[in-house]
């Protein structure tokens, strides 16, 4: 906690901070869809919603002072934008990592 944060501040900023875990979950589920999915309308819906979760985590993780997550998040939504599967493990490996040291 800095000295300037209020401790109502450090509160939501811990609460936020334990989520990364159970946020880190849902991406690796969602990834884990992608690559099992049997049909293009499975795999563009859980595609879809990977997607999703990573502009949320940038966002939030950015706005939380987690500018680390934040950039691998979008480095992420990119590689999926573009259709790079080979690289998006590497990202999402990246991103886990990032948020086990944060968490």
């Amino acid at each position: 906690m800095s000295t300037s944060e209020s401790p109502q501040v450090a509160a939501i900023r811990a609460r936020y901070q334990t989520s990364l875990m159970e946020k880190s979950q849902l991406i690796d589920n969602h990834a884990k869809a992608v690559n099992k999915a049997n049909s293009e309308a499975a795999m563009q819906a859980a595609t879809q919603e990977l997607r999703e979760d990573l502009h949320k985590l940038a966002g939030s993780s950015g706005m939380y002072g987690y500018t680390d997550i934040s950039e691998v998040c979008r480095k992420a939504m990119r590689v999926v934008d573009n259709n790079v599967t080979d690289e998006l493990e590497s990202c999402l490996a990246e991103l886990q990592d990032l948020i086990k040291v944060h968490a």
